[in-house]
């Protein structure tokens, strides 16, 4: 795994990561205790969407935003999992891996 890009604080942590030769994106919300994976048919720079979200730009929902990129994606919360062309056997393979770089 090769990280690309981190965003991070106190609410989220947002990684662009190239992992088994593809792009995915990790979004973690401790706010909301959610988690999601998305797999990236191209590469995109998310350093836009983290500065809308510093600014506080008004409507704008970081993780809304980025989840409407990837095409195939897994989403995790406390008592609910969805997906969508994702299984959760890979992002409990990404996440895994990510704590070993991070």
């Amino acid at each position: 795994m090769k990280l690309l890009q981190k965003f991070q604080d106190d609410r989220y942590l947002v990684v662009k990561a190239l992992y088994g030769g593809e792009i995915f994106i990790y979004i973690d919300d401790r706010a909301q205790k959610t988690q999601a994976l998305g797999r990236l048919k191209e590469d995109v720079d998310l350093k836009p969407f983290w500065e809308k979200h510093v600014k506080g730009e008004k409507g704008f929902c970081l993780p809304c935003h980025l989840l409407l990129l990837p095409t195939h994606k897994v989403l995790v919360g406390e008592s609910s999992t969805a997906e969508l062309g994702l299984t959760l056997e890979r992002f409990k393979e990404f996440k895994n891996r990510l704590k070993e770089v991070l």
